[in-house]
């Protein structure tokens, strides 16, 4: 049975991949150090940030046993690939979304109810769509998406990496990339 990651990581995923709009609402609705709207924002940006580095810890306790050993889930041998770095500017499109629905009318209870409804209805979308992996966020901090042709199986995967391109495996000499299953075809290259 394939391991997907809890619904606690995924909603990681998922508030650190807002940070940036967190910050950008932060500076449009600043009003003052103990006003409401910076309160809220600058608790946003700080649960986000210890959502973001709390997966990648939890990641690389899950993936990194000790000095020099590593736990792998699979092993990819990789027969053709296509660089999906596209999907973080597509997640921006979010941003754009939740800006028009928060800034234009004001700044009052029914506003923010709206935007809490709006973000939430955001998140179960991209849980079903299983898009939590494409984090603008872990773009900003090098990560890579790619799909990518399993040889063994056969099957196209999506592959989260720090590698800026992707081998494919010559036919007598095959390099296998040691892969964490993050969620159903999404795997996270363990790094050496």
């Amino acid at each position: 049975m394939e391991e997907k990651p809890t619904l606690l990581a995924r909603l990681w995923l998922f508030l650190s991949s807002y940070v940036p709009l967190w910050i950008i609402l932060l500076v449009q609705t600043y009003d003052g150090v103990t006003g409401f709207h910076t309160i809220l924002f600058v608790l946003l940006i700080v649960s986000s940030l210890v959502s973001l580095f709390r997966f990648l810890s939890v990641a690389r306790q899950k993936l990194n046993v000790g000095e020099g050993e590593r736990i792998c889930d699979n092993f990819i041998v990789v027969d053709d690939y296509q660089e999906m770095n596209h999907v973080y500017l597509e997640y921006l499109v979010t941003y754009v979304v939740s800006l028009l629905s928060f800034i234009p009318s004001g700044q009052d209870v029914r506003n923010l109810l709206t935007f809490v409804v709006f973000m939430g209805l955001v998140f179960i979308l991209y849980l079903r769509a299983n898009l939590i992996y494409a984090n603008p966020v872990l773009g900003a901090l090098g990560y890579n998406i790619f799909k990518v042709k399993n040889r063994e199986s056969g099957q196209w995967v999506l592959l989260i990496t720090r590698k800026d391109k992707i081998l494919i495996a010559d036919k007598t000499n095959p390099e296998r990339l040691c892969v964490s299953s993050l969620s159903g075809n999404i795997y996270l290259e363990v790094e050496d």
